[in-house]
């Protein structure tokens, strides 16, 4: 039911910003495909995840800095970007995060540009 509901957002959506709508059945196929992603997404990789020592995952600011790390993505067979920014202290500690998404067509670039300008205007309107 959860995923009709979104289907049918997401068609509503495509109507007001794209002037694109489903039929009922496309919908209905719409909250499959949703379904089938969410199910996917849950399933637990037996794939190993070893993070390799050697190379660092996250290094911390200077000490009484904070440090803002940003990324983005694509997806172009829905034409979005999504973005994220996580804002941690010197000690590793979470201090805030902030995602967001929109849809655009874009290169790869253009999307990290756009997350990082997005970023920038959170941390400024956070003061």
């Amino acid at each position: 039911m959860l995923m009709i509901l979104w289907a049918l957002w997401q068609n509503r959506n495509n109507v007001v910003w794209k002037g694109q709508g489903q039929t009922a059945s496309g919908v209905f196929f719409m909250a499959l495909n949703f379904l089938q992603q969410w199910k996917a997404a849950r399933v637990v990789s037996s794939v190993s995840t070893t993070v390799d020592p050697a190379r660092p995952v996250w290094s911390p600011p200077p000490h009484d800095w904070i440090k803002t790390n940003i990324d983005a993505s694509l997806s172009l067979q829905r034409g979005s970007v999504g973005f994220g920014s996580v804002i941690r202290k010197d000690d590793g500690s979470f201090v805030a995060a902030k995602t967001g998404s929109f849809y655009s067509q874009m290169d790869a670039k253009c999307a990290e540009i756009i997350g990082f300008r997005e970023a920038l205007s959170w941390i400024k309107e956070c003061g």
